[in-house]
């Protein structure tokens, strides 16, 4: 892609604004955005909207070749950025799914208990997060999930440990 635009910047004279490889570019940013790249590629996103942002400051100058260029470097970048973002949120949700199959078992250990031994308050508390935790995966934030996750795990099993 990058080296079709160049080439097309060559060869015309360059005497108009790049505005077809500027919309494409702004599109591709777009998609990028879709796919939380700024969530699950922070960096790689950051380099995305610093690009188009440099073709179009380039565009403004009337430096018309290098803004197709840069504009062409803004397409990768951002559809990099959505590949990445995609497969880190498959790593997340697999994560998240792990973490909440952790906590299951370790709320049936807990339940399976003496009724006497399991302090009724405390446990629905745990049992209040852990259908939190499922609820916001549901509803997409996934790295909130795990984060929330990762912080009943250690109190979750250190209240199954007391109760031995």
């Amino acid at each position: 892609m990058v080296v079709c635009l160049t080439a097309a910047a060559w060869m015309t004279s360059c005497a108009s604004p790049p505005t077809a490889e500027l919309r494409l570019a702004e599109a591709r940013v777009e998609r990028a955005r879709g796919a939380e790249a700024s969530i699950y590629a922070p960096d790689l996103m950051s380099r995305v909207e610093s690009t188009i942002d440099e073709a179009a400051r380039l565009s403004e100058a009337e430096s018309y070749r290098e803004a197709i260029v840069k504009a062409g470097q803004a397409v990768a970048l951002a559809d990099n950025a959505v590949e990445q973002a995609q497969l880190q949120r498959r790593v997340t949700a697999r994560h998240v799914s792990r973490c909440l199959r952790e906590l299951e078992g370790l709320l049936a250990i807990v339940s399976s208990r003496e009724p006497a031994r399991v302090p009724g308050p405390a446990f629905a508390a745990f049992l209040d997060r852990y259908r939190g935790i499922e609820a916001r995966a549901q509803s997409g934030d996934l790295l909130g999930a795990l984060d929330d996750g990762a912080q009943l795990k250690p109190e979750l099993l250190a209240f199954e440990i007391a109760l031995r």
